[in-house]
């Protein structure tokens, strides 16, 4: 269990710290938006968490194994879900903001964004 604890703190680290410069570069001024940066970040954040996420089910496995309390297990199943809750949240973002948006007039995810934000 210590082993799982401790690979799971470090890619916890490292998925925060993934996470913040996402939400750096999503709260920059529009015009310093740099649309490759945010999605390479977001497949960054995504290889992470799932990372995360297996390291998470294997933890949660093991306390079942060793039959600890209802109480134990919801602690842990909480901290694990706000790590997802977090990546779902700033995927989500991503999103809005990155997809291409159909507009008659055939103009670029850029002035799409533009109009997105002028609404």
């Amino acid at each position: 269990m210590n082993a799982v604890k401790q690979r799971r703190t470090t890619i916890r680290g490292a998925f925060t710290k993934s996470a913040n410069n996402l939400e750096d570069l999503l709260s920059s001024e529009l015009s310093n938006v740099k649309f490759d940066e945010i999605e390479v970040t977001l497949e960054q954040l995504s290889v992470k968490f799932k990372q995360l996420k297996e390291c998470d089910d294997q933890a949660l496995d093991l306390l079942q194994q060793e039959k600890c309390s209802q109480d134990i297990y919801e602690k842990e199943y909480l901290s694990c879900e706000k790590y997802e809750d977090r990546f779902i949240a700033l995927k989500t973002k991503v999103n809005r903001i990155t997809k291409p948006l159909s507009n008659e007039d055939g103009s670029s995810k850029i002035h799409s964004l533009l109009n997105l934000f002028l609404i």
